[in-house]
């Protein structure tokens, strides 16, 4: 579809997931979840500049000047979707959250996200940093003691993990 002038990708995964959408405009890609993402995005064009954002200035200064992607996440959203998160869970009793965990309130000190990634002859090198302070309303002690670090491959180039882990 076209939408002020610029043409929307949409691919629509099925069985009830969020449809993606994905734009190239002024030398930039959008991309969005949902319907109507990359038109609000397109929207907001005339709008206050990322650039004058002091978060977004803080992230990208944290990040290597020498990357060939940046990627960037301000933490209003997260915030507002943590709260409504913690509210559904809380109210179905599907997934318990830890005493005294507020995920929203835990991060009320975060200030914006950023990737970076660099292109080099050995392959990619990922870089991510999250600026801003943890609140006090984030817990201690919730993770496991173990020594996960030393029960990967010495090979390994990531690893990822959600929840607790008991190592």
């Amino acid at each position: 579809t076209t939408y002020q002038g610029v043409t929307i990708h949409r691919a629509d995964p099925g069985s009830g997931e969020q449809p993606i959408a994905i734009a190239l405009t002024e030398g930039y890609m959008l991309v969005g979840l949902g319907a109507g993402m990359v038109e609000q995005s397109l929207d907001l064009n005339d709008g206050v500049s990322l650039a004058d954002d002091p978060d977004f200035a803080e992230v990208l200064a944290a990040l290597p000047e020498d990357r060939h992607l940046t990627g960037y996440m301000g933490m209003d959203l997260p915030q507002q979707m943590l709260g409504s998160l913690a509210g559904m869970l809380a109210e179905s009793g599907q997934m318990p959250l830890p005493a005294g965990l507020d995920p929203a309130a835990a991060l009320a000190g975060a200030r914006g996200v950023g990737v970076a990634a660099t292109m080099l002859d050995e392959g990619v090198r990922l870089e991510m940093v999250a600026v801003g302070e943890p609140n006090e309303a984030l817990p201690t002690g919730i993770a496991g003691t173990g020594d996960m670090a030393g029960m990967l491959p010495a090979d390994a180039i990531a690893f990822a993990g959600i929840g607790a882990f008991d190592v």
